[in-house]
C-alpha cells in the first residue's frame, strides 16, 4: 500500500509540474472580408489544429502550451486565401492589418520583436520595394509549371519564362541582400530571443550566413531558449549541416508511400538506394525522369532501388499526377514530411534530415547504409552507377 501511495504521489507531482508548464494563450484577430480562419502549428506540417468562423471581421482562439512555437494562419477570403506566420506563446496575441493590408502580430515578446523589425523605415521600404518582384516571381513560376506540364521544359515558351525569371531575380538580388544584412544586425542586437532562434534557421537554410556564424548566434540564445521546442529544432538543423554528406550514414526513415504502403529505409539494407529529392513544380527535376527510368531499368536487377522524395506535402494531388504522368511509379515514392516532428520536437522532415536546400538533389546510399554520393547534376551520378555495376 505504501509503495502504491508513493507511486501515486510521484505521478501527481509529475502531473502538477506538467500542468504548471502549460500557460494560456489568446489570439484576437481583426481581418476584413474573411469568412474563416485556420490555425496551424508549423511543426504539424501546416495541418490545421483549430479553426473558427469570422464574425464581423473578428476571430479568436484560446489554448495552452508549454513553450513558444511558430504557428501560421490561413485566412479564407472570397478572392483568395492569405497565409501569415507568427509566434504562438503565452499571453494575448493581436492579429491586425495596416493601411496597406499587411498582416502583423503584436502583444507578446516574440511577435513584438518581429513587428518592430518590419516597422523599421529601412526594412519597410525594402519590403514594399521587393513585394511586387516577389509576386512577379511567384506568377512566373506558376506559368512555367503550367507550360512544363503542357509543352515540356525545353519549349520556346518555357525558355522565355526562364529568361524573365532570371531578370526579376537579378533585379531583386541587391534589395534582398540589403534586407538580409539588416535582419542579421537586428538579431545580433536581440541575441536571447525566439525570434533570433527562428531566423538562425531561415538564414542558414537560405545560405545567407555560414554555419560558424549560426553556431555563434545559437551559443548566445541562453539555456532557456536552447532547451525550448524552437531551440531544439534550431540545434537539430545545425547538427544536420553535418549530415546528408558523403561518408555519413543515411538517416533512417519510415513513411507512407504513394500506394499506401510503408517505405522504410532500413528494409533496403543490402542494396544500393538512390534518394531522389524533387518536386512536381521543379522543371529540371522532371526533365531528368526519362533518363532516370532508363538507368533504373538497367540496374534494378543488380540490387539497385530508387525512392522518390517529393517536396509536395501541400500539393498532394499534383504530386500524384506528376508521378503518374512521368511514369515514375515503377519505384517507391513518398513525401518529404515537411515540418513533421516527433513528440520531443526533433524534426522528421527528410529535407532537413538530409540537408536538402535545392532541387533536384540525389543521394546514393550503399548496401551498408552509408552515403557514397550526393549530386545536383545527373552526369556524375550515372558515371558512378556505371562504375559500380560494370
Amino acid at each position: 500500500m505504501k509503495k502504491k501511495f508513493l507511486v501515486g504521489l510521484a505521478l501527481l507531482t509529475t502531473l502538477h509540474i506538467y500542468a504548471q508548464k502549460q500557460q494560456q494563450y489568446i489570439i484576437n484577430g481583426n481581418v476584413k472580408d474573411a469568412s474563416k480562419v485556420y490555425l496551424s502549428l508549423n511543426a504539424n506540417g501546416y495541418m490545421p489544429t483549430d479553426s473558427v468562423v469570422v464574425h464581423n471581421g473578428h476571430f479568436s482562439f484560446k489554448g495552452s502550451l508549454s513553450s513558444t512555437r511558430q504557428a501560421s494562419l490561413k485566412i479564407v477570403r472570397p478572392k483568395g486565401n492569405d497565409y501569415f506566420d507568427f509566434f504562438i506563446e503565452p499571453g494575448t496575441i493581436n492579429i491586425n492589418s495596416d493601411e496597406q493590408s499587411n498582416i502583423y502580430a503584436d502583444g507578446t515578446p516574440s511577435n513584438d520583436l518581429a513587428y518592430n523589425f518590419e516597422k523599421k523605415p529601412e526594412a519597410r521600404d525594402l519590403i514594399n520595394t521587393m513585394a511586387p518582384m516577389v509576386d512577379s516571381l511567384n506568377n512566373l513560376s506558376m506559368k512555367l509549371s503550367y507550360i512544363f506540364e503542357s509543352k515540356g521544359d525545353s519549349s520556346l515558351e518555357a525558355n522565355q519564362l526562364k529568361d524573365e525569371i532570371h531578370k526579376v531575380q537579378k533585379l531583386l538580388g541587391p534589395y534582398s541582400d540589403k534586407y538580409i544584412k539588416l535582419k542579421i544586425k537586428y538579431i545580433a542586437d536581440h541575441p536571447q530571443s525566439y525570434y533570433t532562434a527562428v531566423n538562425i534557421v531561415n538564414l542558414l537554410e537560405g545560405q545567407s550566413i555560414s554555419r560558424d556564424s549560426a553556431e555563434a548566434f545559437y551559443s548566445h540564445l541562453g539555456k532557456n531558449i536552447q532547451n525550448s521546442f524552437i531551440g531544439r529544432q534550431t540545434y537539430q538543423l545545425l547538427f544536420n549541416q553535418k549530415t546528408g554528406v558523403v561518408g555519413t550514414a543515411g538517416a533512417l526513415f519510415s513513411e507512407t508511400g504513394i500506394d499506401g504502403k510503408t517505405v522504410s529505409l532500413k528494409d533496403y539494407r543490402g542494396k544500393y538506394v538512390l534518394l531522389d529529392f524533387w518536386a512536381s513544380w521543379c522543371g529540371p527535376c522532371r526533365a531528368g525522369n526519362p533518363e532516370m527510368i532508363k538507368q533504373y531499368n538497367q540496374y534494378k536487377s543488380k540490387n539497385f532501388e530508387i525512392i522518390g522524395i517529393a517536396a509536395d506535402d501541400n500539393e498532394v494531388s499534383k504530386w500524384k499526377d506528376a508521378v503518374k504522368k512521368d511514369n515514375i511509379g515503377i519505384w517507391k515514392n513518398i513525401l518529404e514530411g515537411r515540418d513533421k516532428a516527433d513528440q520531443y520536437g526533433n524534426s522528421k522532415d527528410l529535407c532537413i534530415l538530409y540537408n536538402i536546400h535545392s532541387f533536384p538533389t540525389k543521394i546514393l546510399i550503399d548496401p551498408k547504409g552509408m552515403i557514397i554520393g550526393r549530386y545536383s547534376d545527373d552526369t556524375p551520378l550515372y558515371s558512378q552507377l556505371a562504375e559500380i555495376f560494370k
